[in-house]
Parts: C-alpha cells; sequence; structure tokens
C-alpha cells in the first residue's frame, strides 16, 4: 500500500506481511508494480504541536520531516498524519 511521497524522488509503502513501512529507494528499488483501485477512505489532519493517539481506527501513518512512520495507540504523532476510521489525541505537551 502506498503511504506517501518523501521528499522528490521518494516513497513510502506500507509492508503489511511485515508491519512496517518501506522507503524506496532508500531500503530498495522498484522491480515492477501494479496498482489498484480500492474503496477505503483516509483522514488528513495537519498538526502543529505532538499528539498521543488515545483511541484509533485500523491504520495510522504520520509523516514528521521527510519520512512516514507507522503509529498505533499510545503512539505520538506530529506533522502529517492519515489515518481510517475514527482517531482521539491526547496533547502530548
Amino acid at each position: 500500500m502506498i503511504v506517501g511521497t518523501e521528499g522528490q524522488n521518494g516513497l513510502a509503502l506500507f509492508d503489511e506481511e511485515a508491519e512496517k513501512v518501506i522507503h524506496v529507494p532508500e531500503d530498495g528499488k522498484f522491480l515492477k508494480a501494479r496498482l489498484k483501485t480500492t474503496e477505503e477512505k483516509w483522514q488528513m489532519v495537519k498538526l502543529k504541536e505532538p499528539g498521543e493517539v488515545e483511541e484509533c481506527g485500523s491504520m495510522i501513518f504520520y509523516r514528521a520531516g521527510k519520512k512516514w512512520n507507522k503509529a498505533g495507540k499510545g503512539s505520538t504523532v506530529f506533522g502529517h498524519v492519515i489515518h481510517q476510521g475514527g482517531l482521539t489525541l491526547r496533547n502530548a505537551l
């Protein structure tokens, strides 16, 4: 699953089997890719201050700086945050 872009030529992908974010070209290069459309809906929010995830839907990713990261309940997130389902944050400061 494509999470988002990183810089001018970078791309962040989520490996569902390994449960981790892969950074292209840093972690590897494409040999072949097949894109497919899904009905999944994602919400995006930009946070100016860090927040701690109290409740969340199925998946949360955040980009702080140049790289995307996966987050979960109890994680601190900031910057651009994309998520599925509901999301409740508590101020982390």
